[in-house]
């Protein structure tokens, strides 16, 4: 699947916090099918941990962290990550147990292929969703 693909399934880069809603210690994810939900594990000045659950079929819009790595570790289901780092773009299927580093401004999307449960660290953490 190329980028102009990706783009046209998600419209634009969208800005994380306008599609999230943080709730007392967890967020939901406003997403066009499926569904994603994040609990906090951890949430500070200089990190933001969090698990969170993502159904078969969900397609979380392409976005990028400008001021953040983010690192994903997949311990149940099936999650690819299509990258364009502006340089090229790239697919990593997750594996279970393995981390998987984004960094950051690098344009991404997780689609969703079976039920997942993911535990997500981003930092420095993005300071719109604390």
């Amino acid at each position: 699947m190329c980028m102009e693909k990706l783009l046209a399934l998600t419209q634009r880069i969208q800005d994380i916090s306008a599609i999230s809603v943080k709730k007392d210690n967890y967020t939901t994810h406003n997403v066009e099918q499926g569904t994603s939900i994040s609990f906090d594990l951890l949430r500070n000045e200089h990190v933001d941990v969090f698990n969170s659950f993502l159904s078969k079929g969900t397609i979380f819009p392409l976005h990028e962290h400008l001021e953040s790595d983010e690192i994903f570790v997949l311990y149940t289901g099936d999650i690819t990550i299509i990258c364009d780092d502006g340089k090229e773009v790239s697919k990593i299927k997750l594996q279970i147990g393995k981390p998987v580093v984004i960094t950051k401004c690098t344009k991404h999307l997780l689609k969703v292929n079976a039920d997942s449960w993911v535990i997500a660290v981003v930092i420095p953490p993005d300071l719109k969703l604390i």
